[in-house]
């Protein structure tokens, strides 16, 4: 929630102009990736430096790993009453 939010402050303060470079396919669902820049800042980077986000290496790895200054979610599971 605290990257999506930041990613609203980061568009507003481009004053609505946003400009996409290596626009591509994602082999998802046929989504595209691309990196966002505004007022000549990539967003990526502001993210990755307020450590809002984790860069992607391209592997499961990354889901495993503690980032966003949180720990990794453990499940819970809920104990028998009897």
């Amino acid at each position: 929630i605290a990257a999506k939010e930041r990613m609203r402050e980061l568009v507003a303060e481009a004053e609505g102009v946003l400009v996409l470079t290596k626009i591509k396919r994602d082999r998802y669902s046929g989504r595209r990736d691309a990196e966002v820049w505004g007022n000549g800042v990539n967003f990526s980077d502001v993210l990755l430096r307020e450590n809002l986000a984790a860069p992607y290496k391209g592997t499961a790895a990354n889901r495993k790993k503690k980032w966003c200054g949180r720990p990794t979610p453990v499940p819970v599971i809920p104990l028998d009453p009897k």
